[in-house]
């Protein structure tokens, strides 16, 4: 993983913002690269793993709660940034150690002893649709929608989101 880290550190553009101060008990994470509608790039993804294992490390009894959410207004999540993909994910290797990366990190959401939930506004598009599968409750606005293209490309869903989508009741 820390190979797979070191690889995906610096690559492409945008940020994920985790906040633990948000309001009193609740911790805010925002997945912001709103220009390529809060698709993930390399950066983003090492950065979305390491929010994770701070929220692992302060999960206290004063934090109950994490709200996930995509930055500006027209998106919570267009999965994979694929211009980031074109430019550094060149082996099926990187591609494998980046759905890994992701599948883990993702997972863990699911896992994580606080209630998630994901404010959805816009598209849940191809690895995001896998990510509000994590959550335990989903908020979507009314032009929110959520979209599991990578069936429609042929490809699977390597961040877990097809099992948990089944799971949900």
């Amino acid at each position: 993983m820390n190979k797979t880290i070191e690889l995906l550190a610096n690559k492409g553009q945008g940020n994920i913002k985790l906040d633990l101060n948000y309001q009193p008990g609740i911790a805010l994470l925002t997945i912001d690269n709103p220009k390529r509608h809060n698709a993930l790039s390399g950066k983003m993804m090492v950065e979305f793993h390491n929010a994770v294992s701070e929220l692992e490390r302060n999960v206290t009894n004063d934090l109950v709660a994490l709200l996930v959410m995509g930055g500006g207004q027209s998106s919570f999540c267009a999965g994979l940034d694929l211009s980031f993909a074109r430019e550094h994910v060149k082996s099926a290797d990187v591609s494998l150690a980046m759905n890994e990366l992701m599948h883990n990190t993702v997972e863990r959401i699911s896992q994580l002893p606080l209630i998630t939930m994901a404010i959805v506004t816009g598209g849940a598009i191809g690895g995001g649709s896998e990510l509000v599968t994590a959550f335990d409750f989903v908020c979507m606005s009314q032009t929110a929608f959520v979209y599991f293209v990578q069936t429609r490309m042929g490809v699977s869903s390597p961040w877990g989101g097809m099992r948990r989508l089944v799971a949900i009741d």
